[in-house]
């Protein structure tokens, strides 16, 4: 159903920074990088763009979307504490450290322009 994700930044190579480390976590790599953007895939996909970090097309400030949320969804425990840590380590803010709810393990920060995003994984891994 979805085709890829994308989330606004005010600081493209902050942004590009961040993202860079902490998708490494997921498997994740920056395949593209524009002066507007960048794009990120699997490492073992790079030709499928899943996630971009993009200044607005319509030069306005980018903001974050208030009950917006982007997840990904990974292997391990693991990751998800790994993923939560990283995230506040390259300056991130807590949004919910990580812990089960409803069946899953998850985590939740904020990036550096304030988006929100999460990592989730089934808690029997």
């Amino acid at each position: 159903m979805l085709g890829f994700v994308m989330v606004g930044t005010n600081t493209l190579n902050e942004a590009a920074n961040f993202y860079d480390i902490l998708l490494e976590i997921l498997d994740l790599k920056r395949v593209c990088t524009t002066d507007r953007y960048v794009g990120y895939a699997l490492k073992n996909n790079s030709e499928n763009i899943e996630f971009y970090v993009t200044m607005p097309v319509n030069l306005e400030r980018a903001t974050s979307g208030n009950g917006t949320q982007i997840s990904f969804i990974t292997q391990t425990k693991k990751n998800v504490n790994k993923f939560y840590e990283t995230g506040i380590n390259l300056g991130g803010k807590s949004e919910g450290a990580p812990d089960i709810r409803s069946g899953y393990y998850y985590s939740y920060l904020r990036d550096l322009d304030a988006n929100k995003i999460c990592a989730f994984t089934k808690i029997n891994k």
